[in-house]
């Protein structure tokens, strides 16, 4: 598709532009709206407000990439385009940017213009009714980890749906390699899927990202985190039992709870905690907190298992997760 064409009739609004009105994409290679004098520019193939002689003072609008476009999502952008077979969706370019050593937000997009990055897949804000009912004396957090089993992968329990944000599925074609994005309770994030993943859709890019141990179990999540309902270790399978006070906030001998040591720290109490001849942990009576407070904390009672996603690396907007 020509750019010429694929400008034609687009038409943006940006969140709390109090005052300016609609901005509109005009057909032609310099873009602005005429009533206020607010201008937009394509630069090798990437969209831009400002003009190009104000080197600096751009903000990045969105890219194309095959029948998509994303929008800057960090500057909240919002795009409504007239052919229905192109699909705009929110996108984290900072998030992005954090993959990879020295790059910024615009290199991010100018990869996605030069095809070195492409989205696979991609799906917009989605919402599936469910007829779960949440007690009255439970919190929405003790509501979600009650129907965690049999809420959707990839969706966060609300009290009447299942909500999960548009998500986009990224290839990597220097570096072969798949990166999923969306949103989880509220920030972007971005996880690098294994290296042996084969699948093509934000579907398949979830599931891979759940470890074996919580496929068809009851589980709860905290990020990268998942609590796997289990029963009372047999003695037998157990290396060494450790009652109340382990701050797994450090990396031990037995389980590395950080991805690096600029990770967030996820911290733990319990009652009991059981180290088995396996290497995996059982906790009795969990709570999980986040150091940065961008996950709400996780409450159980009974014996969990605890394990990681299979993501190779993960990053929020704000830096590792």
């Amino acid at each position: 598709m020509r750019m010429r064409e694929f400008l034609k009739g687009m038409k943006t609004e940006k969140s709390n532009y109090d005052g300016y009105g609609d901005m509109y994409f005009m057909d032609g290679d310099n873009l602005f709206n005429p009533e206020e004098g607010m201008s937009f520019h394509v630069t090798d193939g990437v969209f831009y407000t400002g003009t190009e002689d104000l080197l600096g003072t751009e903000d990045l609008l969105g890219v194309p990439s095959g029948k998509f476009f994303l929008v800057n999502a960090d500057a909240g952008y919002e795009f409504k385009l007239p052919n229905p077979e192109i699909k705009s969706i929110g996108f984290s370019f900072e998030c992005m940017a954090q993959f990879y050593k020295n790059f910024t937000y615009k290199d991010v997009a100018n990869s996605f213009a030069a095809k070195r990055f492409v989205v696979a897949d991609a799906t917009p804000d989605s919402c599936i009714p469910h007829s779960f009912k949440k007690k009255s004396e439970e919190s929405l957090v003790q509501f979600r980890n009650r129907i965690a089993d049999q809420t959707p992968v990839g969706y966060t329990a609300m009290v009447s749906y299942f909500h999960r944000s548009g998500s986009v599925l990224v290839k990597d074609l220097d570096n072969s390699c798949y990166i999923i994005f969306g949103q989880d309770e509220g920030s972007y994030f971005g996880s690098e899927l294994p290296a042996d993943f084969n699948g093509s859709t934000v579907d398949d890019a979830f599931l891979a990202l759940m470890p074996k141990e919580a496929v068809g179990k009851k589980f709860v999540r905290q990020g990268e985190w998942f609590f796997v309902e289990t029963k009372e270790p047999d003695l037998l399978d157990v290396k060494l039992t450790i009652m109340p006070g382990l701050d797994l906030s450090q990396e031990t001998d037995t389980y590395p709870f950080r991805d690096s040591e600029d990770s967030a720290k996820h911290f733990i109490t319990y009652d009991s905690l059981y180290v088995l001849n396996n290497g995996d942990l059982v906790f009795e009576d969990p709570t999980m907190g986040h150091e940065r407070g961008d996950h709400a904390d996780v409450v159980l009672k009974g014996f969990y298992s605890l394990h990681r996603n299979t993501a190779v690396q993960s990053y929020s907007q704000e830096g590792v997760d």
